[in-house]
């Protein structure tokens, strides 16, 4: 049965995705100096308070502070709040664009496949590659991979994706991870990233909103980390 195309995608470059990369992380920065810059408002008005309220008792101090404190902390959310909301806004956006965007990297070969299509270099070399046999294949592999050469590689894949499994020579996986796998590792990490970053922005404003820290988004950020370092990290073993 025919596989359902996916039409609902976005499209963005290597290139683009860093950018979108760049951009979700200067998001997160500029809301993290809004909130720290407001958070140190608050620690001076807190020590400001405690000075001035000093000869009080601690029950009276403690209470007048407490609604001084509240009432300061209101003027700043509400002064901070269209600001916020851009960025918390931005932040969903970048992540959209990065759920979109997946389904084009989801691997080295899918990557090679596409390199440099239609163009005449790669036309050429699948013209004479066409009646090649599975010896001349494997040796054009292993000298795509040892020159980096990228048209010879989406040629080759091309080649091989047209045979029937069981008379396929090589793994095209095999070829295209040492062609593209360097950046298809990045190309990934960077979408990860921009989705690990909408969610601690928006962690970010709800624990500026509520005055609390929730410790469940900082669990859930660690184990996506260590899920994607795990996914991409090269395999020691294969590189001893």
């Amino acid at each position: 049965m025919a596989k359902k195309l996916r039409l609902g995608t976005s499209w963005l470059t290597a290139g683009d995705v860093r950018t979108l990369r760049d951009r979700a992380q200067n998001n997160r920065k500029q809301l993290g100096s809004l909130i720290d810059a407001a958070t140190a408002k608050v620690e001076l008005r807190r020590a400001t308070l405690k000075d001035h309220l000093k000869d009080l008792p601690a029950a009276a101090r403690d209470a007048a502070m407490s609604r001084s404190l509240a009432a300061f902390r209101g003027d700043l959310k509400q002064q901070t709040a269209d600001a916020r909301t851009t960025h918390v806004r931005s932040a969903a956006e970048t992540r959209a664009t990065a759920l979109a965007v997946k389904p084009h990297y989801r691997s080295p070969a899918q990557m090679l496949a596409r390199y440099t299509i239609g163009s005449e270099k790669r036309s050429r070399i699948m013209q004479q590659i066409e009646h090649s046999g599975p010896a001349e294949l494997i040796s054009l592999a292993e000298l795509a991979a040892a020159t980096g050469d990228k048209d010879l590689g989406a040629a080759l894949a091309s080649r091989v994706f047209s045979m029937v499994p069981e008379k396929r020579p090589f793994d095209v996986n095999e070829l295209a991870d040492a062609l593209v796998g360097d950046e298809w590792r990045e190309i990934s990490k960077a979408l990860d990233e921009v989705e690990t970053i909408a969610i601690d922005l928006v962690r970010l404003d709800r624990d500026f909103e509520t005055g609390r820290t929730d410790g469940t988004n900082l669990i859930e950020q660690a184990l996506r980390q260590q899920q994607a370092e795990v996914l991409y990290s090269e395999e020691d073993d294969d590189e001893a």
